[in-house]
Formats: structure tokens, C-alpha cells, sequence
């Protein structure tokens, strides 16, 4: 039997549902990992990755991911560093200790009490994790709509977004696809695609290369590619929520209507995400505003936004935003192309 979630329970049953495991949780962990104490004297032995909302998220081997109340907990003690917001205000950086029955916070610096219920929030801090091992994420939107009428409209789309990490090095891609048909004419059909290497050069600062395709043959683009390299900033990146920005001088190589065109270029793009609540609703953005340096082609702007709701570890529900903001398009075509969209989607 797996349990991935636990929303609320009473103390008594939920340490009852645990009980049966707790002793071969901490027999077949080897490795160092964080532990949970419940009132009733319970341990929880797996990996805490956020405190917020008055609950612990916790990640373990055999029981799934596990939401327990802050309520029911006696001790936490989380041997990685976490950055940590108190109900005072205060943000601090460092582990989670339970020393002679009090619950504290470790830093550099020394330790501080605290009562477990002043723990605002809590996140792993992906940017001071020491060698953290390699990662993979793959999110995929599908969104699908059909109407009959007075006209027979079709429309489909497909973006995928995919994370590697590795070290100091993180890999970014994507890959958006849509299409719009009405009355059995297409009437609109475009790729986006994209592939980000950044290199961590400090905690914060990257390196970054770049190169992307765009294709829009209805509004004679056939064809536009970028390259580019430059520098970005991460100004957090933790269990909750990351946000990061960059700035890249670009080249741009554009098939315009059968007419080829170089230009230099300058790029900024920024990411955003956040949890609303973690492991169920998050929230999503980003954009780009590719400046081509020639008057007659003026800027492209590039947004994608939306919330997904997670069904269950492998598929959510989402609800998008995606824009394509032109200020100089090709003559005879409409500056931007905005398409919303809900639909299903699977990560892996």
C-alpha cells in the first residue's frame, strides 16, 4: 500500500498508520536522513523539504510524501540546510535540531530556539546544497478544444519543459507546439523550441549559452533561429519557489517570406515558480523580449504563465497563458498571437 498524501488526521490514527513501518523505515535507511518526532513518540525517518502552512512536507521511502501537521510534532531534526522564515520576520540559513527537548535552528553563527508553530516557512535551498546529486524533470502540457456550429473549429497544443542538473551545470529545454483550424483551414501553426546550458560559477551567478528555433510559416516566418551567450542571476531556488534571470547577447538568423536576414540581438528572459500549495497547486512563469538591433524589426516578446494542479504524482490539470508579441511583424500579419488553454498534463 502507498500513501501519497496525508492531509489532517488525529494524532492517535495518525501515528497508528505509521507505526507498522517505522521500524523497518529505519532499518533500511542507510544513508543520513532527517527525522520527525510526533507527540505520541513516533519518528518519521525520511527527507523534510517544506514547512509552510502550519504543515511539514516530508519524503519517504515507504509511505510516499507524507503532509504532517506542525501541530503533531514534537522534534525535527534535518541535517541539510534549509532557509528559514519565523513568525517574528526573521530569515535565517541552517539545519533543524531537537537539543534537550527544545526544537532549534543551527547556523553558522550558533543556535537559536524556536517553538516548532514559529516556523513559518521552510525550504531545501538547492543553490547551498553541497554536491547535489543529478537531477531530471520533464513536465508536459496537452491542450485540446473543439467546436460545431456555425463553424468547425479545432485546436491543439502541445509544450513540453525539461530540467537536468548535474553538479554546476543545469540543462533547460523546451518545446511548444499549436495549431488552430477552422472550417478545415489552418489557421494558425506554430514551433517554439529551446535549449538553455547554464554553468554555476558562483552561488548565484551562471554562464549562460543558448539556442532557439521559431517557425510561424502563416505569418511568414519559416524560419527564425537565435544563439546566444551571457550571464544570469538566481536570486533564490528552493523547495518552494525559484526565480532567475539572464541577459544574453544574441544573433539572430531569421527566414522572412523566402528572404534570408542576420541581425545582432540582445536577450532577457526571467523564470518564475512557485508552489501555492506544495506538492498540489503550483504556479508558473516566464517570459523573454528578444531586442533585434535593426529598426525594421523591433522586438519579440514571449510569455508563458498558468497554474497545474497535481492529480497525482504523475498527472495535474493546467490552465495557460502563452503569448507571442511581435512589434514589427512581417507586413499584412497581427502584432501578437495569445493562446488560452486548459487541459491535462503528465510529469516525469
Amino acid at each position: 500500500m502507498k500513501i501519497d498524501k496525508i492531509k489532517s488526521a488525529p494524532l492517535a490514527l495518525f501515528g497508528a498508520s505509521i507505526a507498522a513501518v517505522t521500524l523497518q523505515m529505519t532499518l533500511a535507511t542507510s544513508a543520513v536522513a532527517d527525522t520527525v518526532t510526533l507527540l505520541n513518540g513516533d519518528s518519521i525517518t525520511g527527507t523534510v523539504t517544506t514547512i509552510t502552512g502550519g504543515n511539514l512536507l516530508v519524503t519517504t521511502e515507504h509511505l510516499g510524501a507524507l503532509t504532517i501537521p506542525a501541530a503533531q510534532v514534537s522534534g525535527i531534526t534535518k541535517e541539510g540546510k534549509m532557509r528559514i522564515t519565523t513568525a517574528t520576520g526573521a530569515e535565517l540559513v541552517g539545519g533543524l535540531s531537537s537539543i534537550g527537548g527544545q526544537q532549534v535552528i543551527v547556523t553558522d553563527a550558533g543556535t537559536q530556539v524556536v517553538a516548532i508553530n514559529d516556523l513559518s516557512e521552510a525550504a531545501e535551498d538547492y543553490i547551498i546544497a553541497v554536491d547535489p546529486e543529478p537531477t531530471w524533470t520533464t513536465t508536459a502540457d496537452f491542450g485540446w478544444s473543439r467546436s460545431k456550429g456555425n463553424s468547425d473549429t479545432e485546436s491543439r497544443s502541445l509544450h513540453l519543459d525539461s530540467i537536468a542538473t548535474q553538479g554546476k551545470f543545469e540543462h533547460r529545454g523546451f518545446a511548444y507546439f499549436d495549431s488552430d483550424e477552422a472550417d478545415e483551414e489552418t489557421t494558425r501553426e506554430t514551433v517554439d523550441a529551446g535549449y538553455d546550458l547554464r554553468y554555476y560559477f558562483r552561488d548565484k551567478w551562471y554562464a549562460l549559452a543558448s539556442i532557439g528555433f521559431f517557425r510561424d510559416e502563416l505569418k511568414e516566418i519559416d524560419s527564425r533561429w537565435t544563439l546566444g551567450a551571457g550571464l544570469g542571476y538566481q536570486f533564490f531556488n528552493h523547495s518552494i519557489a525559484s526565480l532567475s534571470t539572464d541577459l544574453t547577447a544574441t544573433m539572430v538568423v531569421e527566414d522572412l517570406a523566402g528572404a534570408s536576414e542576420t541581425n545582432p540581438a540582445v536577450r532577457w528572459g526571467v523564470d518564475y515558480f512557485r508552489w501555492i500549495r506544495p506538492e498540489l497547486v503550483e504556479y508558473f512563469y516566464g517570459h523573454e523580449v528578444l531586442k533585434i538591433l535593426d529598426s525594421d524589426r523591433g522586438e519579440v516578446y514571449k510569455l508563458n504563465t498558468g497554474f497545474r494542479v497535481h492529480l497525482s504524482e504523475r498527472w495535474h490539470a493546467n490552465a495557460r497563458v502563452d503569448l507571442v508579441h511581435e512589434t514589427d511583424p512581417p507586413a499584412g500579419n497581427k502584432n501578437s498571437d495569445i493562446t488560452y488553454s486548459v487541459g491535462f498534463g503528465m510529469n516525469f
